[in-house]
C-alpha cells in the first residue's frame, strides 16, 4: 500500500541494488510482490559501470565498526561468508526497503512457498515434458531454461583413440523369420502370459502401460522372449519351474475326478491291476448307505489320493488314505451315523441344538486330526528323504576315504621300493667305486653322467606316479567305465542279485556329456555380482532358477544332456532351422570369413535357451570351450585335450565362474601373456604370440555380469543375441568392446567395431493362420500402422523409443550447460544448438519459480519478435580475435553463434558489447551496460 503509482518497473529499480534478491514480480490486480532469495552463500555481483554481472559466492574479509579488517589470534584474516540471511530476516529486509519507498507491506501477509527446477514425480514430469502419443520430449526450451547452467559438457578430444564405431551404419538390426514348429510353441507361451498382464495393465495408469518410463518386471515375458532364442524339441519339451508347475498341477487336481469318472469307472481294463484292486477292495469296505450318502466327501479325498497316486508315487490302499486322513467312520459298519455326515446337507430340521453343537465340534476336531496326520506324514517322508540322503553321504565318503586310504598305501608301498632300489644301486656304485679307484677322471665323469641319468628316471617315475594316482582318482569318480584293455562289456549286479551285461562305451559317452552339461548349468548359482544385487534386479533366468525346486533344475540338467546327446540332429544348421534361426544367424555371422577378428556374444540368459544351449550350438559346430583348471592354491593349467586346442574356441565371463578364473580367461582374450600364469602363457606362445584375430579365444560370452566393468580389446563384433528394454545395457556391452586403445595393435583396416542385435519376426502365413488370431489383436506395435510384433519386438521397440527420449533429453542439457557456446567447436559433430537469450536485460529472468508459470513452448513461439540485421565479420586487432558486426548498431557478437543461428533456426546469437571508438580515436568493445 502506499500514495504512489507501484509497478514491476519500479520495484525493480528499487531492489536493483540488493545483493541477496533473485527473483522479482508485481501483479497489480491482487497488489502481490513475488521475490525469491539467491541460494545460501551466495550475492549478486553488481557494478557501477557494467551493472549486475551474475553471483558470486567469493568470501569477503570481515570488518569492525571502523572499517578495519578483523584477524584472529595468530594474525590470519577472518572471512565472511556472503548471503547468510535467515528467511526472517530477508523478509524484514524487503519490508524495510519498501518503506523507505513510501511502499507500506501488509502486517502477516508474507507467504512462504518452496519450489524446484523440475517436476520431482514421474507422472508430473511425464505431463508437462513428454509427449504420451509420441514419446518425444515436449516443451524442451521450457525445459532447457529450467535447467541453464546446472551442467558442463566437453566432448571428448580422445576419440580419434577409439575403434570406429558408427551405429547408423555399424549397428545392423538381424531380423530373423521364425519357423511354423517355433511359432506355435511361441504362441502357446505368449496365451499364457497375456492372462498375467491384463490386471497389470488396468493398475498401471496411462503413465507407464508398456515399462516406456518404469523398468518392468524381470519376467516380463520371460518365456516367449525365451521361444525367441530357442525352443525346445519335443520330447523331452521345456521344464517348467516350480510356479508353473504348482498351476499345472492345480489344474490337473480340478479334472483329476472327472477324468477319473469319465475314464476308470467306464473302462478298467485301460489302467493297471492295481489301481483296480484298491478301488474295489475301498468300495467293498463301505456300507452301501454310507456310500450313496458321502459321495460328496469320497469324491474331495479321492482327488487327493489320486494325486498322490499319480504324482507322487503313492500306493498305500485306498482305505488307508482315508483313515490318515480322519474318515475312519466310513469303513464302520455299525448304524450309528459317522461324524462326517454333518457336512451332508440335512433333510429334517435339527431338533437338538445341543446335539448340532456336539457334531460341529467332533466334526472339527477330526478335521484337525486330519491336518496333524498330514503334518506328520509329511515330516516322516521328508526324515526319510534326508536319512537316505545322508546315508547315502556317509557311504560316498566311506568308500572315498577307503579308497584314498589304499591309493596312500599302494604309494608309501611304490615309494620305500623306490627308495629300497636307489639305496641298493648307491651301494652297487659305491662298490664300484672301491674297486676301480684311482683309474683316472675319465670313469668318474661317466659315472657322475649315469648317477644324473638314473636320478632323471627316479623323476619320471615319481611324475609317472603322480600321473597314475590321478588317474586313479578320475577313474574312481565313474561308477562305471570301460575296462583299461578295452576287453569287452562287463556285469552289474541288480538288487534281485541277478547281473546284467552293460555297454561300457554307452557308460564312457552318458558321463563324459554329464560332464561337460554340469559345467554350463547354474547349479548353486554362484554369480558374485547378482548376490550383491536386489530381488528385483534379477535377470529373468536368475529368478526362475532361484524360483525351481530340485527336481526343476534336474530337469534343466536332464534337457541339456538330451540336446548334447542329439546335437547332430538338433543342433546343427539343419536342425536350427526349426529349432533356432536366431542362433543359426549367429552362427553364420561368427563363422563367416568376411568377419575376420574377435567376437563378443551378450545374453540375458545364462542357462538353456542363453548362453547355455548356444555353447553347446558352438560345440556341434566345431568349436571347443576355452577351459583352465585350479592345480593349487595359486596355481592354475589348461585343462583341454590336444584336439579341442586344435578348434576354434569359446570362453565364458559370466559371474558363475570363480573370480581368478575370470580374469585369467580375459587377459587371454585380450592376448595380455605377462598377466596370465607363466605355465599357461608359455603354452600359450608356442600357439601365438598374440590373440588378435582369436588364434586362442575367438568367441567371448558374456551376461549383464560381464556387461560392467570390464575392458575388452581388439574385439570386432558384438552380438546382442536378445533386445534388452533399456538400451544403456546395449549401449554398455557395446563400450566393453570399444575402449580408447583397445584395438592399437590391429592394422588401422581392422580397427573396427560391428554391431549385430539379433530380432525374431512373424512370417505373414503364421500370421495369416487361425494361431495368430489373438496375437494380432493384443500383440501389436505402439506406432502406426501397429503391426503385430513378437516379444524381441517389442522390447526393441521400446528400447528404441527410450533411447530417442534419452537421446533428446540429454542433448537438451547438452544445449544448455554453462559451457556449450566455449565448446561450441569440438561438440559440432553432435549438432548442438547452444542455448541463448542474445541480448539479455536484467529486468529478464530465465524463468519463473513454479514451472507451471511458465509458458508452454508452443506458446512463448507466439510471443517471439523476428528481426532480420546483416552481420559482418571483422578481427578485433587487440586480441586477434574475429567477431560479427552487427552494422546497423556497431554491436558486436560471438562469430561461432552467429553462423550457428544463420544455419540453425531459433538459436540466438551471444551478444559481446559495443564497438565505440575512445579519446584516442581508436575502436574497443564495450561491454554494454543491462
Amino acid at each position: 500500500e502506499g500514495n504512489k503509482k507501484i509497478s514491476k518497473d519500479i520495484l525493480q529499480d528499487i531492489f536493483s541494488k540488493e545483493k541477496v534478491l533473485d527473483y522479482i514480480d508485481y501483479t497489480p490486480s491482487s497488489k502481490t510482490f513475488t521475490v525469491t532469495r539467491n541460494p545460501y552463500g551466495f550475492e549478486n555481483k553488481i557494478t557501477a559501470s557494467s551493472g549486475y554481472k551474475g553471483v558470486t559466492n567469493e568470501k569477503k574479509e570481515k570488518r569492525n565498526d571502523k572499517g578495519e579488517i578483523e584477524r584472529d589470534a595468530k594474525g590470519h584474516i577472518i572471512y565472511d561468508e556472503r548471503g547468510q540471511i535467515s528467511d526472517v530476516d530477508f523478509v524484514q529486509r524487503i519490508v524495510k526497503l519498501l518503506k523507505k519507498n513510501d511502499i507500506t507491506a501488509i502486517a502477516n501477509g508474507t507467504n512462504y512457498s518452496v519450489h524446484t527446477a523440475l517436476p520431482d514425480t514421474l507422472e508430473e514430469f511425464v505431463n508437462v515434458f513428454i509427449n504420451k502419443d509420441t514419446g518425444n520430449i515436449s516443451n524442451v526450451d521450457k525445459f532447457k531454461r529450467r535447467i541453464m547452467g546446472l551442467t558442463s559438457y566437453f566432448r571428448s578430444a580422445q576419440e580419434e583413440l577409439l575403434p570406429a564405431y558408427d551405429k547408423n551404419f555399424d549397428k545392423h538390426e538381424v531380423y530373423i523369420p521364425m519357423s511354423d514348429y517355433q511359432f506355435k510353441i511361441y504362441e502357446d507361451y505368449r496365451h499364457e502370459e497375456r492372462k498375467s498382464e491384463k490386471p497389470s495393465k488396468k493398475s498401471g495408469g496411462a503413465v507407464d502401460a508398456d515399462g516406456l518410463f518404469k523398468e518392468p518386471s524381470s519376467t516380463y515375458r520371460i518365456f516367449s522372449r525365451l521361444a525367441c532364442n530357442f525352443v525346445m524339441p519335443t520330447p523331452p519339451g521345456r521344464p517348467n519351474p516350480a510356479e508353473y508347475r504348482m498351476i499345472a498341477e492345480a489344474k490337473k487336481t480340478e479334472k483329476l475326478f472327472a477324468w477319473m469318472k469319465e475314464n476308470y469307472f467306464k473302462d478298467t481294463n485301460e489302467y493297471d491291476a492295481d489301481m483296480e484292486q484298491k478301488f474295489n477292495g475301498f468300495k467293498e469296505a463301505i456300507p452301501e448307505e454310507k456310500w450313496v450318502s458321502n459321495q460328496q466327501i469320497i469324491k474331495e479325498v479321492m482327488e487327493r489320493y489320486l494325486k498322490e497316486y499319480f504324482t507322487n508315487n503313492y500306493r498305500e490302499p485306498i482305505r488307508v488314505f482315508f483313515e490318515q486322513n480322519g474318515y475312519s467312520s466310513l469303513f464302520d459298519k455299525s448304524s450309528k451315523a459317522p461324524v462326517i455326515e454333518i457336512v451332508v446337507k440335512e433333510t429334517k430340521p435339527v431338533q437338538n441344538k445341543e446335539a448340532v453343537k456336539t457334531a460341529k465340534e467332533e466334526a472339527k476336531l477330526a478335521k484337525q486330526k486330519e491336518k496333524e496326520a498330514k503334518e506328520e506324514a509329511k515330516l516322516a517322508k521328508q526324515k526319510e528323504k534326508e536319512d537316505i540322503k545322508a546315508a547315502k553321504e556317509r557311504e560316498k565318503e566311506e568308500i572315498k576315504a577307503a579308497k584314498q586310504k589304499e591309493r596312500e598305501e599302494a604309494k608309501a608301498a611304490k615309494q620305500k621300493e623306490k627308495e629300497d632300489a636307489k639305496l641298493a644301486r648307491e651301494q652297487a656304485r659305491a662298490a664300484k667305486k672301491g674297486q676301480v679307484a684311482g683309474d683316472g677322471e675319465e670313469m668318474d665323469e661317466e659315472e657322475d653322467d649315469n648317477e644324473e641319468e638314473d636320478d632323471d628316471e627316479e623323476e619320471d617315475e615319481e611324475i609317472d606316479d603322480e600321473q597314475d594316482d590321478e588317474e586313479m582318482e578320475d577313474n574312481d569318480e565313474m561308477d562305471n567305465e570301460i575296462d583299461e584293455m578295452g576287453g569287452g562289456a562287463r556285469t552289474k549286479e541288480l538288487p534281485n542279485g541277478d547281473h546284467q551285461m552293460e555297454n561300457p562305451a554307452e557308460e564312457f559317452v552318458d558321463k563324459h556329456v554329464d560332464d561337460e552339461v554340469a559345467s554350463m548349468q547354474l547349479e548353486d548359482y554362484k554369480d558374485e555380482d547378482a548376490n550383491l544385487r536386489e530381488a528385483d534386479e534379477l535377470e529373468g533366468d536368475e529368478i526362475l532358477e532361484q524360483m525351481g525346486s530340485i527336481e526343476y533344475k534336474e530337469a534343466i540338467k536332464s534337457a541339456m544332456k538330451y540336446l548334447k546327446l542329439h546335437e547332430r540332429e538338433f543342433l546343427t544348421p539343419e536342425g536350427l532351422k526349426t529349432y533356432s534361426p536366431k542362433f543359426l544367424a549367429m552362427l553364420d555371422n561368427i563363422e563367416d570369413p568376411e568377419h575376420k577378428g574377435l567376437h563378443l556374444i551378450y545374453s540375458q540368459f545364462r542357462s538353456m535357451e542363453g548362453i547355455g544351449i548356444f555353447c553347446l550350438v558352438l560345440e556341434a559346430n566345431g568349436f571347443a570351450k576355452f577351459k583352465i583348471k585350479r592345480t593349487g592354491t595359486d596355481g592354475w593349467e589348461i585343462n583341454m585335450s590336444e584336439e579341442d586346442m586344435g578348434k576354434p574356441c569359446y570362453a565364458l565371463y559370466t559371474g558363475t565362474e570363480d573370480a581368478e578364473e575370470r580374469e585369467i580367461i580375459r587377459n587371454i582374450y585380450n592376448g595380455m601373456w605377462d598377466y596370465i600364469p607363466n605355465n599357461i602363457a608359455t603354452q600359450l606362445r608356442a600357439r601365438s604370440s598374440n590373440n588378435n584375430l582369436g588364434e586362442i579365444i575367438k568367441v567371448l560370452m558374456i551376461t549383464s555380469a560381464g556387461s560392467e566393468g570390464i575392458n575388452l580389446r581388439n574385439t570386432r563384433y558384438v552380438h546382442i543375441m536378445e533386445p534388452y528394454w533399456h538400451p544403456v545395457r546395449t549401449e554398455q556391452v557395446i563400450g566393453r568392446a570399444r575402449r580408447i586403445c583397445s584395438h592399437q595393435s590391429l592394422p588401422k583396416a581392422l580397427q573396427t567395431v560391428e554391431v549385430f542385435i539379433y530380432i525374431m519376426t512373424f512370417t505373414q502365413a503364421q500370421l495369416d493362420s487361425d494361431f495368430a488370431i489373438e496375437l494380432k489383436l493384443k500383440d501389436v506395435s505402439k506406432h502406426p500402422p501397429y503391426l503385430p510384433q513378437t516379444s524381441d519386438q517389442k522390447l526393441y521397440e521400446i528400447s528404441t523409443i527410450k533411447e530417442q527420449l534419452t537421446s533428446q533429453l540429454l542433448k537438451a542439457v547438452k544445449e544448455s550447460s554453462i559451457d556449450c557456446a566455449t565448446h561450441i567447436q569440438s561438440n559440432t559433430k553432435e549438432g548442438l544448438v547452444c542455448l541463448s537469450f542474445g541480448q539479455p536485460s536484467v529486468k529478464e529472468f530465465s524463468y519463473n519459480p513454479s514451472y507451471s508459470q511458465d509458458e508452454n513452448d508452443t506458446v512463448a513461439a507466439l510471443n517471439v519478435e523476428k528481426i532480420d540485421w546483416e552481420a559482418r565479420p571483422f578481427t578485433f586487432k587487440a586480441t586477434g580475435k574475429r567477431y560479427m558486426l552487427r552494422m546497423d548498431t556497431k554491436q558486436v557478437y560471438d562469430y561461432d553463434s552467429v553462423i550457428q543461428a544463420k544455419q540453425v533456426p531459433g538459436v540466438r546469437p551471444i551478444l559481446i558489447g559495443k564497438l565505440v571508438k575512445n579519446s584516442r580515436g581508436e575502436y574497443e568493445i564495450v561491454k554494454e551496460k543491462v
